[in-house]
């Protein structure tokens, strides 16, 4: 191995960049409560107990991951779309049914 290749710059004092300052930003859902990622623990409480009522019924409740980001109940065995919504509580009707 040559001596080039283990051999690095020294830094100087006008090459050292100081670390940025820790910005701490809002809640999102303090700003933007329609366009939060992470679902409140009611709304993720719900969508596992909708999500195991549907797997007892012989589905799986999954979302799409396209606009317009339907709800769907697939079939458990051979995932074709049975039904699909926008919302949970049409899930829930269709599920009883």
């Amino acid at each position: 191995m040559s001596d080039k290749r283990r051999l690095r710059p020294v830094p100087t004092e006008s090459a050292v960049v100081s670390p940025a300052p820790a910005v701490v930003c809002p809640e999102p859902t303090a700003v933007l409560p329609e366009l939060t990622a992470v679902p409140t623990e009611p709304t993720a409480i719900r969508i596992r107990q909708l999500t195991a009522r549907a797997g007892r019924a012989g589905y799986r409740l999954e979302r799409a991951t396209r606009v317009p980001f339907d709800w769907m109940l697939l079939d458990a065995e051979d995932g074709t779309n049975i039904y699909s919504s926008t919302d949970l509580e049409q899930i829930e009707r269709w599920l009883d049914e």
